[in-house]
């Protein structure tokens, strides 16, 4: 199955934009992980430290990211979380949908 077409996944999923300069996308990216690294332990916590410098790398490099969160997940410690929303290409007519949650996709979808 392919992901879940949501129309205002703003409004489904109650999110607010979070509008980020890349110096303070990366600040809180950093922060995002090091939280998220405390929550780990094990293998899961080797895999998500390795994945660490790719994703956020990869976050940082795309034009017209919007990262979304609600006021709650935002500052609720133990369970850290964010989604963002880009398109494939400039061209691109619907844009890709990722909710992270402790290190994990939570879900995706294609914003018509």
């Amino acid at each position: 199955e392919g992901p879940e077409v949501v129309n205002h996944v703003e409004d489904k999923f109650h999110l607010e934009e979070c509008k980020m300069c890349k110096d303070t996308l990366r600040d809180y990216l950093t922060s995002y992980c090091d939280e998220t690294l405390s929550l780990l332990s094990g293998k899961e916590r080797e895999d998500f430290q390795k994945a660490v410098p790719i994703f956020t790398k990869w976050l940082l490099r795309k034009e017209g990211l919007r990262l979304f969160s609600t006021i709650n997940e935002m500052k609720k410690e133990k369970n850290p979380s964010f989604a963002f929303v880009y398109r494939e290409s400039k061209d691109s007519p619907a844009e890709s949908f990722v909710f992270i949650r402790s290190g994990l996709v939570s879900a995706a979808a294609t914003c018509a």
